[in-house]
């Protein structure tokens, strides 16, 4: 997906630097486009002017004694030859003007060429040639410098990113591995950790420091299976379920109540009964996790908590308020590594983990926070 992703960029980026070299080159291009247009004329003109002058010729070397003369034809050339009147002797002309004056004149895309005769057997004063005046040599010319210079430029382009952009190539490859490794390896831990908290509580019952301990390992293991999701989402595709939504919502609450208990939390619960969702679980429990673990860090000791659950006509509403420090600017929090208190920790990745489901999933969130008065996360589930 990645290397998918890297070559679409590398050809967009060799793409825009060949329409912007292209772009910078089309003034002498243009140039030469106009110089050959008129090189091209002139060389029309030349090849019309030696036709006639060969026509002429014909016509001289007539012998006195010939009683029929088949007069030349021309796939290219058309001709006539007219008396002293400007009449018509002899034509093979469609809708040519013939012209008054002798030379070359330009008539409706045609060059027609008038030259005047020396005595001859015909009694034609006056020879007319003429010719389609034709560009396309020209413009197939400038099309193939275009398209050379435009395929070369493409081509050093590409080079040059690809080649460029492999030492970062490797470089997070190197870092993928090492976070699945790290990830590999802080997995079999975790496991070990909480099955060890789970037969301590079976022996000394709820002791405080088993609460702090059970509340640190819930905090770690949420920013754990951020990271897991971070760098999972890309290349694995997350199938969807029909999820009993109200239970669920329960359940990884029950996960937070240690937290909440620590920080001597209000915790209110308004969550309806029998609601399903259809949706990847894996993304729903990010979503859950990351919105209560933040309104349970940023809300100070003795505050209050609410959680609801609760269908509004067609759509399912999924809300979470707190009386914490509020926020400055809601649009922030949604960036990546943003942490609106260093203090409190974290990677700041779990709200963009959060905005990016809601936007795969067309899940509406809405923000509504005042600083010192608290924070609102409404999501809407249609």
């Amino acid at each position: 997906m990645e290397l998918k992703k890297e070559t679409k960029h590398s050809l967009s980026y060799a793409f825009l630097y060949t329409l912007v070299t292209l772009f910078i080159v089309s003034i002498p291009i243009f140039a030469y486009l106009a110089l050959s247009i008129e090189y091209s004329k002139y060389k029309q003109e030349q090849e019309l002017i030696k036709y006639a002058d060969e026509l002429e010729q014909i016509i001289y070397k007539i012998p006195k004694e010939t009683k029929v003369f088949v007069f030349p034809r021309s796939l290219l050339y058309r001709s006539a030859i007219l008396d002293s009147g400007n009449r018509e002797i002899f034509s093979l002309l469609k809708d040519e003007k013939i012209p008054k004056a002798l030379g070359v004149e330009t008539s409706f895309k045609r060059l027609v060429y008038k030259q005047e005769l020396s005595a001859n057997l015909l009694s034609a004063k006056y020879l007319i040639v003429t010719r389609e005046l034709s560009y396309k040599e020209v413009f197939l010319n400038t099309f193939m410098l275009i398209a050379i210079v435009g395929f070369f430029v493409f081509g050093f382009s590409l080079l040059i990113l690809v080649k460029s952009s492999e030492p970062f190539r490797e470089a997070a490859k190197q870092m993928d591995r090492f976070f699945k490794d790290a990830m590999h390896e802080l997995k079999t831990p975790l496991g070990v950790i909480k099955i060890n908290l789970e037969m301590l509580y079976e022996e000394f019952g709820e002791k405080r420091a088993l609460t702090r301990a059970n509340s640190a390992l819930v905090s770690l293991s949420t920013v754990y299976e951020d990271i897991e999701y971070l760098i999972k989402h890309k290349r694995v595709e997350y199938a969807k379920e029909i999820i009993d939504f109200s239970g669920f919502l329960e359940s990884r609450v029950d996960l937070f109540k240690d937290l909440i208990s620590i920080k001597k939390l209000n915790l209110q619960l308004n969550i309806k009964s029998d609601i399903s969702l259809y949706m990847n679980r894996q993304e729903l429990q990010r979503v859950i996790d990351n919105t209560l673990s933040n309104a349970i860090k940023y809300t100070p000791s003795g505050g209050q908590i609410k959680v609801s659950l609760y269908k509004d006509e067609e759509s399912t509403i999924f809300k979470v308020e707190d009386s914490g420090v509020g926020i400055e600017d809601s649009k922030d929090i949604f960036q990546r590594y943003y942490r609106g208190d260093a203090i409190k920790g974290g990677f700041g990745i779990g709200l963009n983990i959060v905005k990016k489901i809601c936007e795969k999933s067309g899940i509406v969130l809405k923000v509504d926070s005042k600083v010192g008065k608290g924070s609102s996360f409404c999501y809407t589930f249609t």
